[in-house]
């Protein structure tokens, strides 16, 4: 019977694992958590301009896309549909026809994005709006990961 799979080395290095017995890091490799993709531009109905279509619809969302993302700035493209459901939500609760259900949808959503990277060890409030660096990065620096 095969034994227990390995924890992750970047988890261990977080519990402080490897502080404790640095040689049970010595052979190791640090696993990749993937590149961080840029969430990018606002979605494509973000950007309509003609009166018909509900350009000023689009352009509060527009402006709610550039508030999330300057709230939390670590966002990336695996957070893309979230922004964009708060983006929507979060219309609905200016305008005051949002809701209970979708208000709680909202709360859910916000957390979900919030609680998700203070989780993978990123602290979303150390980052600022306009400094978009990985967050990943310092970690690695800071605890001489690469």
């Amino acid at each position: 019977m095969p034994g227990r799979p390995r924890k992750p080395t970047a988890l261990l290095l977080l519990t402080g694992a490897g502080n404790k017995n640095p040689g049970r890091l010595k052979d190791r490799v640090v696993e990749s958590a993937g590149p961080s993709v840029p969430i990018g531009n606002p979605p494509v109905d973000f950007m309509i301009q003609s009166p018909e279509s509900g350009y000023r619809q689009a352009e509060r969302l527009r402006a709610i896309w550039e508030e999330c993302l300057a709230m939390w700035p670590w966002a990336d493209f695996s957070d893309r549909f979230t922004v964009e459901a708060i983006c929507r939500l979060k219309v609905k609760e200016r305008n005051e026809t949002i809701k209970t259900g979708e208000r709680t949808t909202l709360a859910r959503e916000i957390r979900t994005i919030v609680e998700s990277r203070w989780k993978a060890g990123q602290q979303a409030s150390g980052a600022s709006g306009a400094n978009r660096s990985d967050p990943r990065a310092a970690y690695a620096e800071k605890y001489g990961i690469r």
